[in-house]
């Protein structure tokens, strides 16, 4: 037969029931399967063995930051072994809330309070698959604050809880340069939040650009535009937690590709 692989990224799968493998199974008649996943809930699922995971060939790779299993020995799979990561929490109760309307289009397993997959994910792991929202869509961000200390980090899952916004506010701030390093003006750098609201600076001498008071705990999504040029990346998604000063943008050969070093 043929093959089957899946990468998950900020998944939740729960509450499925089967004989083996209630929530991922993988037939033994189907070869080279591979499974990548990270900042994934997969957990209170049921069967007779393996409730989470059952592999019989292939390759399971953890790249971390997952919560698998919720019992004592949820985790493990009697076929293919899998290499946890030590970010990985395993058999411990993901505390997640019934099948519900939480707001969006489809229902959600929102996190109770005090769950372990409140803001233990890894940030890029989200960003790199281009997630800006949780499962429920626009106006919930997909990178906050959700256990009030400050500090915004990605929730394992497909749900993301969303605290009250701070009153804190920050500054953002970078250039946009050639590969030799000169500062290009008039380029307009576009800010847009979660909810879909937009601001614009543009630079001015060597190149620099600033916004003022950026709602803190919130993930933007910066956008480079100019006449004089074509952007081949001109995109870049980040949580601002703080004041940041190396949201930039780098001209190569006429094409402005992205990065987030300061030059």
């Amino acid at each position: 037969m043929g093959s089957a692989n899946a990468t998950l990224r900020n998944v939740t799968i729960t509450n499925n029931t089967a004989l083996a493998g209630g929530g991922i199974f993988q037939s033994a008649g189907i070869s080279q399967n591979i499974l990548n996943f990270g900042n994934t809930i997969i957990a209170g699922n049921i069967a007779n063995s393996a409730p989470e995971i059952r592999f019989v060939t292939g390759t399971i790779t953890s790249a971390g930051y997952n919560l698998v299993g919720d019992e004592p020995g949820d985790s493990t799979n009697p076929g293919i072994p899998i290499v946890y990561q030590p970010t990985d929490i395993l058999d411990k109760s993901p505390m997640l809330g019934a099948l519900q309307n939480n707001g969006g289009p489809t229902p959600t397993h929102e996190l109770l309070f005090g769950s372990p997959a409140i803001d233990a994910g890894l940030n890029t792991l989200a960003t790199s698959a281009g997630l800006t929202t949780d499962q429920r869509g626009p106006g919930f961000a997909r990178i906050r604050d959700g256990n009030g200390d400050g500090l915004a980090f990605v929730d394992i899952g497909a749900f993301e809880v969303q605290l009250a916004p701070t009153a804190a506010t920050v500054s953002v701030s970078g250039r946009v340069v050639t590969e030799t390093g000169r500062g290009i003006r008039n380029v307009v750098i576009s800010m847009t939040d979660s909810n879909g609201n937009t601001r614009t600076a543009r630079t001015m001498s060597f190149g620099y650009y600033r916004f003022e008071e950026v709602e803190a705990g919130e993930t933007y999504v910066f956008t480079a535009t100019g006449k004089r040029f074509t952007f081949e990346q001109n995109t870049i998604v980040q949580s601002i937690t703080e004041t940041t000063n190396n949201i930039n943008f780098v001209g190569v050969d006429g094409l402005l590709s992205s990065n987030n070093q300061l030059n």
